[in-house]
């Protein structure tokens, strides 16, 4: 999903909690952002609309995800 053509898309993740608008500000953070952060960190690059990321999480709930 291209956020910067979906009027509707960025009041829509800004009211997430954990939304992160600019990466930069979490380097060496990203563990902080996770409630069980002695798990292992995953990143998936190009997420899109996120479903292999949400399916990945069910299939792998010890595992932090970040899409």
């Amino acid at each position: 999903m291209r956020i910067r053509r979906k009027k509707w898309a960025r009041p829509e993740l800004e009211a997430c909690s954990y939304y992160v608008d600019n990466a930069e500000d979490m380097k060496g953070k990203w563990h902080e952002a996770f409630a069980d952060n002695s798990r292992p960190l995953y990143l998936e690059l190009g997420c899109g609309k996120g479903v292999f990321a949400a399916q990945h999480a069910l299939k792998y709930p010890d595992v932090n995800i970040i899409a």
